[in-house]
């Protein structure tokens, strides 16, 4: 089940950040996410244990998915497509033009999924993650009509 996520899910989310990124966010980063309405995250809730979790900007003139991860013990199973499909869903609601996102250069499974979901390679935005380049990548919403 995909909902939004609440203040309640930060543990969780936590754990699956940690786990996921080399340089994670805080809890503060996520808190300070509910306080703006453009920012929009959602959780995969199964059984009570979140597996994935997505945060967006969310407007007609700018939507981006900011961070995105899938528990690694779900990997593989479609969560990150399915959380990917709800942006499209949220998107669209807003008629926004374009979905954006950056990926590390190094993350060749994310880079795939994005790819596999519809999404193109913009450019290279050098030294982005400090030590990697980021890859600079888009998916026109005029594809979901």
């Amino acid at each position: 089940m995909i909902r939004e996520m609440t203040f309640f899910d930060l543990d969780k989310v936590m754990k699956i950040e940690r786990e996921s990124f080399k340089d994670p966010w805080t809890e503060g980063m996520f808190s300070d996410l509910f306080l703006n309405p453009v920012y929009k995250s959602f959780v995969i809730e199964e059984k009570g244990e979140i597996s994935a979790y997505m945060s967006v900007i969310a407007t007609k003139y700018l939507f981006e998915i900011i961070n995105i991860a899938v528990d690694k013990r779900c990997r593989n199973l479609g969560y990150g497509t399915l959380l990917i499909d709800r942006a499209k869903n949220l998107s669209k609601s807003l008629s926004a033009e374009k979905i954006f996102l950056e990926v590390r250069a190094s993350n060749t499974p994310a880079k795939c999924l994005y790819a596999k979901c519809g999404f193109k390679c913009d450019g290279v935005r050098k030294g982005y993650y400090g030590d990697e380049d980021a890859i600079l990548m888009s998916f026109d919403c005029e594809d979901l009509l």
